[in-house]
């Protein structure tokens, strides 16, 4: 009857163990998963830039209407990215980043190599978008 008790009090303490490990995880998860939500983020508003950029480049190419509905769609879009901004800042506190996304700065090597690299990938795709855009025909409406 002792090595029964015995292993469940053993079983019991392991549970625990576990559980308590699975607590420790599950902030760490979150962090992960708040900061790659906070990259993704970045880049829909890089997309959003892009796009707006690419509508002043367009004007003169696409009809009025067509401007007036692409510019209020973008609009709509970025007032629901800055929504979510917002929402994402009350909780960086928590997950540990930076209180400004825009002005933070890379804690390690690493992370200054990754941010530089993809600051110029963006750079990079930015030029392409208007080079192609202004390459193509105007849409027959």
């Amino acid at each position: 009857m002792e090595a029964v008790g015995l292993s469940l009090g053993l079983f019991g303490i392991l549970h625990n163990v576990v559980e308590d490990i699975r607590c420790i995880q599950l902030p760490r998860d979150f962090d992960d998963d708040f900061k790659t939500g906070t990259i993704r983020l970045r880049w829909a508003e890089i997309r959003l830039t892009r796009l707006s950029l690419a509508l002043v480049e367009c004007k003169t190419q696409i009809n009025e209407a067509s401007i007036a509905i692409a510019e209020r769609d973008v609009q709509q879009i970025s007032t629901l990215v800055e929504k979510v901004r917002r929402k994402s800042q009350s909780y960086e506190g928590e997950a540990g980043s930076a209180s400004d996304p825009q002005t933070a700065q890379p804690k390690t090597f690493e992370d200054r190599q990754v941010a530089e690299a993809t600051k110029d990938l963006s750079k990079r795709n930015g030029k392409k978008l208007v080079r192609r855009l202004k390459g193509l025909p105007p849409p027959n409406r």
